[in-house]
């Protein structure tokens, strides 16, 4: 799996680790393979550790390109990967079907230890996001076909920095 240089992929190999300084990004991945569901894609986290200061919490979705065909040399932060789609943020979204940018009238929470971030991509289009198991944000996504996999995206770019993969 594709990891950004300032991530660190824990022993346990569900854990991932900031280990960037002050405002360095270069923290995403996505998940090796799609987390497919009966209704769609979808994956849970939770936060391990926060720090405070950043402007953004941290940013979740799916990208469509497999890690095998990411560039060897990762961008910035995961907006720059083709075919993807994020919440989170400071209440935006990366819509990678129109390449723009979204504002949205949601915005992660100052999240704190134990919470759990979810999301969800369905068949019929649907992109949410749940915060402790609550529905906090949907929207309607292109999904292109059945047979075109999603792959999990985390991006730590902002106040989060620790999170582990829930089973």
């Amino acid at each position: 799996t594709p990891l950004s240089c300032n991530l660190e992929l824990c022993e346990d190999r569900f854990t991932l680790r900031f280990e960037g300084d002050g405002e360095d990004l270069n923290g995403f991945a996505c998940t090796a393979e799609p987390p497919l569901l009966e209704e769609g894609y979808g994956f849970e986290i939770i936060v391990r550790s926060v720090r405070h200061g950043r402007k953004d919490e941290i940013a979740v979705g799916f990208t469509s390109l497999p890690p095998s065909e990411w560039p060897a040399e990762l961008p910035e932060t995961a907006d720059c990967l083709p075919h993807t789609f994020l919440l989170g943020y400071d209440g935006e979204m990366w819509h990678g079907a129109n390449k723009a940018w979204v504002r949205i009238p949601w915005s992660p929470p100052r999240l704190k230890e134990d919470d759990r971030v979810g999301v969800l991509a369905t068949f019929a289009g649907t992109l949410s996001i749940f915060i402790n198991g609550e529905a906090a944000y949907s929207t309607q996504i292109p999904m292109k076909s059945k047979n075109v996999p999603l792959y999990g995206v985390v991006d730590l770019l902002g106040n989060v920095e620790e999170v582990s993969l829930s089973a």
